[in-house]
């Protein structure tokens, strides 16, 4: 019977918090097409619209990603590739109505550092906590 009712407070206590917490993870560029070769300034950001503080469990010291992808779907980039993270539990609180932001540029190469072709392009950023939340997905074009 404790067992029962303890089970109940925690299971309790979870939803009500999921219920508080409200996170959003948005992606922007600073436009909509590019001449090739030119950088592509992306921001990532995640707000917490909830009534509560988020409470965001990372495993590492890598705390957001972000991935780019043509129009086949196949991968061309990602912002982690070829990086080594400290490898450490951390906890980072947000607070209702509060965000984090990344900026960063994209120099329009693959993986391997090589040119990209002209085309369309789909870039998302992913917060690599715990719950791993992604952005939805930003189309860009190269010309």
């Amino acid at each position: 019977m404790i067992r029962r009712a303890a089970l109940s407070l925690l299971l309790f206590s979870f939803a009500s918090h999921c219920y508080a917490v409200s996170l959003s993870v948005d992606l922007s560029t600073d436009r909509l097409i590019y001449h090739a070769k030119e950088p592509v300034k992306i921001a990532l950001t995640v707000t917490n619209n909830g009534s509560a503080d988020a409470d965001l469990l990372f495993g590492s010291g890598q705390s957001y990603d972000i991935m780019i992808t043509d129009k086949s779907g196949h991968d061309i980039w990602h912002w982690s590739y070829n990086k080594v993270f400290t490898m450490a539990v951390r906890n980072v609180d947000l607070p209702p109505g509060q965000g984090l932001k990344y900026a960063f540029i994209w120099k329009q190469t693959d993986n391997k550092k090589l040119p990209v072709k002209r085309g369309k392009y789909f870039i998302q950023g992913r917060l690599m906590s715990a719950e791993q939340l992604n952005s939805p997905r930003k189309t860009i074009i190269i010309k």
